[in-house]
């Protein structure tokens, strides 16, 4: 990793203006990347780092959906909810901020250092309080995690269990009257023993990307589902386009149930021999599946 290090003085105008509201902010910080991202509109991702198969898809499907909303991702390089909340935004080609618990020239862990890289090269950043050489010891993970929380809008908390070090990042959030969110879980799962306890204590549930976004005023237009539809039916719209225009009418009198070659004669006022050579196209060239007793179904998108 060949980076050069910005160095951004408490009071510089690229300085994040969130660190200043720290009772102990940083006189200094150190940048990796792009130093210009770290006053935008940020949201962080925490979470256990031996987190399920569900933690990890979905915190990389959250980071990447938010950050198709052009919203900064900040979380701390760790393995597990970290590193999937990084690489979410990496898969969208977005910018995302890491976090270090340590100096440039001790990335921990070892195994996210082509994770750095792969951070800088989509427009991130990676910062840290830390001088170049500072070993990454255990209490500057609990030091770091006031850096997220400061830097950031709102915590989202993906799997945690009661004692998590990722319910210091809550503790610091809280303090600073950040937003948190919390994602539900089974009450007999200990990976959600935390997420739980602060929902009980009054963190807004996640499901989706759409409870996070209404929590904030300027994102409140964004109509997560209402888009989702609208792009479902561009792609409908699009695949229907592609069928030869002698073939749409019919395509078109055919359910995702079901159909009855009976029904389709009927509607369509076709000789029979008409009807099944061009249900046989559509068939040949992947639009629908041909079912027992001369029934049609749409073949799903």
């Amino acid at each position: 990793m060949k980076h050069k290090i910005k160095y951004l003085k408490r009071g510089d105008l690229r300085f994040p203006k969130n660190l200043e509201n720290l009772p102990d902010c940083p006189d200094v910080i150190y940048v990796w990347g792009n130093a210009d991202i770290l006053n935008d509109f940020s949201l962080a991702i925490v979470g256990s780092r031996n987190c399920s198969e569900f933690g990890r898809i979905f915190a990389t499907d959250t980071a990447q959906k938010l950050n198709k909303k052009n919203i900064v991702i900040v979380s701390g390089l760790a393995l597990g909810i970290d590193s999937a909340a990084h690489r979410g935004c990496i898969n969208n080609k977005g910018k995302t901020i890491a976090v270090l618990g340590g100096g440039f020239d001790n990335i921990y862990p070892k195994e996210n250092i082509n994770l750095v890289d792969e951070i800088i090269n989509n427009g991130g950043a990676v910062i840290t309080e830390y001088m170049p050489d500072d070993p990454p010891l255990k209490k500057n993970f609990i030091e770091r995690n006031r850096i997220i929380a400061a830097l950031s809008q709102g915590i989202i908390l993906i799997e945690a269990k009661e004692k998590s070090g990722s319910l210091t990042t809550i503790r610091y959030a809280k303090n600073l009257n950040k937003k948190i969110f919390a994602v539900p879980g089974g009450i007999n799962d200990e990976l959600y023993e935390g997420g739980n306890r602060i929902l009980s204590e009054g963190a807004f549930c996640v499901r989706n990307i759409q409870d996070v976004l209404s929590k904030f005023e300027k994102y409140k237009q964004y109509d997560v589902r209402k888009e989702e539809n609208l792009q479902k039916d561009k792609k409908i719209n699009e695949y229907e386009e592609a069928i030869l225009p002698e073939l749409r009418e019919i395509y078109k009198n055919i359910k995702y149930k079901p159909t009855s070659l009976e029904y389709i004669c009927l509607n369509l006022k076709e000789s029979t021999a008409t009807i099944l050579s061009k249900l046989t196209l559509l068939e040949m060239q992947g639009y629908i599946i041909e079912l027992k007793g001369k029934n049609f179904i749409r073949r799903k998108l």
